[in-house]
């Protein structure tokens, strides 16, 4: 399959990633790694787009930055839970406040919470095994 058909085949599959980071650069390099591990996802930039999203589409797993202007990252998880109750999250951050990340592992959707910068391959296998449990 040619590069073209391959990329308007993606688009058409039905995204089972949200993940939401104000982080244009960041953003990109989800859209790109998720792209080229066949993984289809939705990436929006701001809390409001992720919760307008959730109500659209039925993703299997969210991916939330912590620390994003206008929202601190537990308002955006209890956002998130509220708005999907059970739908599990992971939470990437730059933050190294252990009292934070102590919070943030104690809500029941979370289901990990991974540190910038990442390494890209981590992220995928990461969400691979999210998304091939029950």
């Amino acid at each position: 399959m040619d590069k073209k058909r391959f990329t308007e085949a993606f688009k058409f599959r039905q995204s089972e990633i949200l993940v939401i980071d104000d982080d244009p650069t960041i953003r990109e390099l989800y859209q790109e790694m998720f792209r080229e591990a066949d993984l289809p996802a939705d990436v929006v930039g701001t809390v409001r787009e992720g919760l307008d999203a959730l109500g659209a589409e039925p993703y299997r797993l969210v991916i939330v930055d912590l620390k994003m202007p206008g929202w601190d990252g537990l308002t955006a998880i209890k956002a998130v839970s509220q708005g999907r109750p059970g739908l599990p999250m992971l939470v990437i951050t730059g933050v190294g406040d252990p009292e934070l990340h102590r919070r943030v592992k104690a809500h029941e959707s979370v289901v990990g919470l991974l540190s910038k910068p990442f390494n890209p391959n981590d992220v995928v296998t990461r969400v691979r095994e999210l998304l091939s449990s029950p």
